[in-house]
Parts: C-alpha cells; sequence; structure tokens
C-alpha cells in the first residue's frame, strides 16, 4: 500500500511539474511575442499573470487569423508620389506635411489589411520589427502633439521620416514579391543633421 502512495505522489508531483513548465514557457513566448504590451496586460488585470496570459492567447489566436497583404505596383507608386509630394510640402508647412504622411500611413496600413485596433495593430508591427513600431509610435506621437509652436521642427523631421519608415517598410513588401525589379527607396532621404 505505501508503495502505491509513493507512485501516486510521484506521477503528481511530475505532472505538477509539467504543468509549471508548460506555463513558464508559455509565459516567455508570449513576453517575446507581445514585449511591453505583456506587462502593460498584466497590469491591466490587475497583477493576475494567469488571466493576462489568458488574454494575451486569446489576442493571439485573434491575431493569427489577420491576413496582411502586399500593396500592388500601382499603389506602391502612388504611395511614392504622395510621400515626394509630402516632403515637398514639409518646407512650406511642417505639421501639415507631418499630418499628411500620418494620414497616408494608416491608410496604407489599413489597405494592406493591417487590423485597426491600436494595441492589435502595434502587436502586428512588432512582427515587422522594433524598428517599425518605434517609427509608427513617433509618427502618431508627434501628429498628435498639439500645434502650440513647442513641437520643434527637427521633431517635426523626425516624425515626417518616422511615418516614410513604414510606408518603405510595406513598399518593399511589394517590390520583394516582384521579383523581377529591385526594392527603391521613396525618394530622397531628408538630412536630420543641423548645419555647421
Amino acid at each position: 500500500m505505501t508503495t502505491v502512495i509513493v507512485a501516486v505522489l510521484i506521477v503528481a508531483g511530475l505532472c505538477c511539474l509539467g504543468f509549471v513548465v508548460r506555463d513558464h514557457r508559455r509565459t516567455g513566448r508570449l513576453q517575446r511575442r507581445f514585449g511591453p504590451e505583456y506587462q502593460a496586460a498584466v497590469a491591466q488585470h490587475d497583477g493576475n499573470a494567469r488571466n493576462a496570459r489568458r488574454a494575451l492567447l486569446q489576442r493571439e489566436r485573434d491575431l493569427d487569423g489577420v491576413e496582411v497583404r502586399p500593396l500592388d505596383p500601382a499603389a506602391a507608386e502612388r504611395l511614392r508620389g504622395r510621400l515626394h509630394d509630402l516632403q515637398e510640402e514639409f518646407v512650406d508647412s511642417p505639421r501639415s506635411a507631418v499630418t499628411g504622411a500620418v494620414e497616408t500611413m494608416d491608410r496604407t496600413l489599413a489597405a494592406t489589411g493591417h487590423p485597426g485596433d491600436p494595441g492589435d495593430l502595434q502587436t502586428v508591427l512588432r512582427f515587422r520589427g522594433e524598428d517599425v513600431l518605434r517609427d509608427y509610435r513617433r509618427a502618431h506621437g508627434a501628429a498628435a502633439a498639439p500645434g502650440d509652436g513647442r513641437t520643434s521642427t527637427e521633431d517635426l523631421r523626425a516624425a515626417f521620416l518616422s511615418a516614410r519608415n513604414v510606408c518603405e517598410a510595406l513598399a518593399r513588401d511589394t517590390a520583394r514579391d516582384r521579383s523581377d525589379e529591385r526594392a527603391e527607396p521613396l525618394g530622397p532621404r531628408m538630412n536630420l543633421r543641423r548645419a555647421s
């Protein structure tokens, strides 16, 4: 009888250990996939990591169904033309050019099937790379800043370039899909350094 009890306790202990290891691996995977959003989800669930993981797993299932499409070549050309026009507008009206670039970026993201929910969109953008996500956030941050003159031209220039970088990432996808053409930049680069 004692042997049976010991065997049951060993099996129960191994099952518990298996659940702990599985939970630890799942947490690590979610932290890598969602980055800072993982901690935000835990905070949103009053520190309850289990509820945060459950919510993130559901979000992961929802996002796995998102089908992001590349731009067609004609749309990529229109995008290049629009960004070139906005870059020229930047000289006379930086804030207006940044607003236009952010709106163009958002329309392009929507046209390629990216999610409309800001949290889901940022999660999908993270898969493109932290730099794309950072550029998206920087562009939106400057566009949302009040137009009271406190945002410097350099900050607006950085925001414009950030929106443009996101658009370039989307256009590169199109160029990669066309095997007979090389990816082209969306026009001349803006110099961020101040003249001495």
